[in-house]
């Protein structure tokens, strides 16, 4: 090895070189004239660059520009470069002949460079960092890095078998990894789709509870009357929230004219936001904020001082529900709303099976379907009160809650392991391409 004599390349191997981008690519700015001819393609920070049709959602458009005049044409092989994220990845080699926005720079490699070795090179942390540096702009979302900026920078430059056979190790090996890892998303996604099967078939009645086992189905069923929940058994019956409830949340005047000046790192009382409630989970872990006790006690409608469940009610989380059940004092934030079971209800309704109905599928429909469609989802305090549930015996309720706790429980564990195993194999596919791509692991 032997000192590059660049910073952020640092050693490298006896045989290898340094260049500037403009000894290894040239900038092409060929324009489109005939867009029916080719396919639009997207770079992207997570997978490079693809036909973009192979990336929407359904029901999105592959475009909004009323035409693809104008694009620019790429070929295989070349690096094209969304220059305003650079500094996030958004760069990577074409497989593809197609049209790139002309916002988009493409560079074509010179005789001796492969591209795929320098895809991999630029996608790595070294080069994220290296192309925020040295982009302009004062803020991230208007940082740009110019092509002359990018010829300019410096690059390990490794002969060109040594690139060949870097970028053939890293496509197999990087190959073999994804796959590990999209098998491992299947059984995470298989074993979330079994969990919420399991809810809705005990809390719609669909199973029998006894001994903490499924028995089988119940005598007789009949219509619940409700499209989404479908037959009931026949003792069960169907009520709505605010029947055996109290709900509400912090008023938009009681956070900015009393509560929002309070807030602070240090203080009597954490305060729980959106992103500390998750489906069946509270999360304090990540509570930063605080009131004074003083404060709450003026919003004491709003405190949470006792059993009961959270909701969030309005963004992508909407519905996410959790039981709230602490030995010291919170308080609601914006975004959350709080569920008490009232005290006549107690023995009619427990909160953990409202919580497991909610989550269930029957419940996340309904929320879909009364929640206000705008630019962000919302459940106003009223139609939470409405949402229509099956409510079995009170005791039958019980046994359906013991039942689900530790079959949730043992999901959730393995859904962590697996998740834990992606993150470990994410880490190792990063540290493998960033050993390789700068000589520190032989190939």
């Amino acid at each position: 090895m032997k000192n590059s004599g660049v910073e952020w390349i640092g050693e490298i191997p006896e045989n290898w070189e340094v260049k500037r981008g403009k000894e290894l690519f040239f900038e092409i700015n060929d324009r489109c004239k005939n867009p029916e001819n080719y396919p639009l393609l997207s770079v992207s920070e997570y997978y490079g660059v693809a036909p973009k049709s192979e990336k929407i959602d359904e029901g999105d458009f592959i475009t909004h520009a009323e035409t693809l005049d104008g694009y620019k044409i790429c070929q295989e092989g070349d690096i094209v470069q969304n220059i305003m994220l650079a500094w996030k990845r958004a760069t990577g080699m074409s497989n593809y002949e197609g049209l790139i926005s002309p916002a988009y720079c493409i560079y074509r490699p010179f005789k001796g460079v492969d591209s795929k070795y320098y895809h991999y090179l630029f996608r790595t942390d070294v080069y994220a960092d290296l192309f925020k540096q040295f982009s302009t702009g004062i803020i991230d979302s208007r940082l740009r890095l110019y092509p002359a900026k990018f010829l300019s920078l410096k690059y390990a430059y490794p002969p060109k078998s040594t690139q060949q056979r870097i970028a053939s190790y890293l496509d197999k090996k990087c190959s073999k990894i994804e796959e590990t890892i999209q098998k491992q998303q299947q059984v995470i996604e298989k074993l979330k789709a079994y969990k919420q099967s399991l809810i809705t078939e005990a809390v719609t009645g669909k199973i029998k509870i006894q001994n903490g086992k499924v028995c089988g189905k119940y005598e007789s069923y009949k219509d619940s009357g409700v499209e989404w929940i479908g037959k009931i058994p026949t003792e069960w019956e169907v009520g709505k929230t605010g029947m055996f409830t109290y709900v509400t949340k912090l008023a938009g005047f009681e956070f900015t004219d009393i509560m929002m000046d309070k807030i602070s790192e240090n203080g009597d009382v954490p305060i729980v936001r959106a992103q500390n409630v998750r489906m069946f989970k509270f999360n304090k872990e990540i509570i930063n904020e605080y009131i004074d006790l003083s404060t709450s006690n003026t919003l004491n409608r709003c405190c949470l001082d006792k059993k009961c469940l959270l909701i969030t009610f309005i963004g992508a989380g909407i519905g996410d529900i959790c039981i709230f059940d602490e030995s010291i004092r919170y308080h609601l934030a914006p975004n959350v709303a709080k569920i008490e079971i009232r005290n006549f209800a107690k023995t009619k309704l427990c909160e953990e099976f409202l919580m497991y109905y909610i989550g269930s599928e029957p419940g996340k429909r309904e929320i879909a379907n009364i929640s206000k469609v705008a630019a962000q989802p919302s459940l106003s305090m009223e139609t939470i009160r409405k949402i229509k549930l099956c409510i079995p015996p009170f005791e039958e309720q019980k046994l359906i809650v013991d039942y689900l706790y530790p079959k949730c429980l043992s999901i959730d564990k393995t859904i962590e392991q697996k998740q834990e195993l992606i993150v470990k194999l994410t880490e190792y596919k990063k540290s493998l391409i960033y050993e390789c791509v700068t000589g520190k692991k032989e190939i």
